[in-house]
């Protein structure tokens, strides 16, 4: 019986024939429904084949108008190797991450869904940094604000910067989920291929001012986090509590970092386990915190600029 399916809708020869009217319908529902079948499967082959034709051809035509260019501007072979490379490599290291921003239809949700939807994204990312572990349980409002308006997402791409001093001031922390890169120190001094999943880096623009000595540059693509800054010292400034402790954990953060042998790795880089505990225990150990909160932020906001947490006002409170 299959091999007279099979023999309805392919050249195939059959010796079973259909005897009754019964017979002749089923033939009949069989022979249509292998063709359709048949049709569709060869259409998809066929429109799959065009794509990948589509795309190729269109690659082609690229590298060609690269090739014209390079020679109407007579560059040299040198220059267009290395270009030839880099373009070669940036195909290959495409970001594996699906972004927010590569979903149009994100575009028309409803502010709420959004902020519901960043609280999810990039909750468990703060929560990997020791400080914000602990802050995040103080205010579950803050903790919303902080993902939806301080957070973003991005990549950088095979020898491209994170941050470095052509960037200017640092304006934001980084946390890196996936990638390897080098930390090129000012001097030419380098640490290679430094494993950076997991890490928070230039946490030090949080709560100073500060201007990078040392680059990031990537050896694979970087997906990173980025906790902007000034967004996160407004957000702070507008909670009692959470401006208590903030300007706590500056000030030690602040006193390790003079006294770090090596300053501007351990500002870029990050302190140890060690050393972000008791920055976190000193922050947060006294009983009278909440006591606190409210005459600290009523002095805030009658004696010092700190309310806005511009970097140079909370040096100044730090010190």
């Amino acid at each position: 019986m299959a091999r007279w399916r099979i023999t309805q809708f392919t050249p195939a020869s059959a010796e079973v024939q259909p005897k009754n009217f019964q017979e002749r319908v089923c033939a009949v529902l069989v022979i249509l429904a292998g063709m359709v079948g048949f049709s569709t499967f060869v259409s998809s082959i066929t429109q799959a084949m065009a794509r990948l034709h589509h795309a190729r051809r269109a690659e082609l035509e690229q590298h060609a108008r690269m090739r014209r260019f390079f020679i109407e501007n007579q560059i040299s072979f040198d220059v267009g190797n290395r270009i030839n490379i880099f373009l070669k490599e940036r195909n290959f290291n495409r970001q594996s991450r699906t972004f927010e921003s590569d979903v149009a239809s994100f575009a028309i949700l409803p502010e709420g869904l959004r902020r519901e939807l960043h609280a999810e994204m990039y909750r468990p990312v703060a929560a990997t940094h020791y400080f914000l572990h602990h802050a995040l349980h103080l205010d579950q409002g803050f903790a919303e604000e902080l993902c939806h308006h301080a957070m973003s997402e991005f990549s950088v791409e095979r020898a491209g910067e994170l941050f470095g001093p052509p960037h200017g001031a640092s304006e934001a922390a980084f946390h890196v989920r996936s990638g390897v890169g080098d930390y090129v120190r000012r001097g030419g001094q380098a640490l290679a291929a430094m494993r950076l999943a997991g890490k928070w880096l230039c946490e030090v623009a949080l709560w100073l001012e500060w201007r990078p000595r040392g680059s990031i540059v990537a050896t694979s693509m970087l997906e990173c986090v980025a906790l902007d800054a000034p967004a996160f010292r407004k957000l702070a400034s507008s909670k009692a509590i959470l401006l208590l402790v903030c300007a706590r954990y500056a000030r030690e953060y602040r006193s390790h970092l003079i006294a770090a042998e090596d300053r501007e790795t351990s500002a870029e880089l990050g302190f140890n386990m060690e050393v972000q505990e008791q920055m976190v225990s000193a922050a947060f150990s006294d009983s009278d915190v909440f006591a606190r909160s409210e005459t600290f932020s009523s002095y805030v906001r009658v004696s010092s600029p700190l309310a806005r947490l511009g970097p140079r006002a909370f040096r100044r409170a730090v010190q």
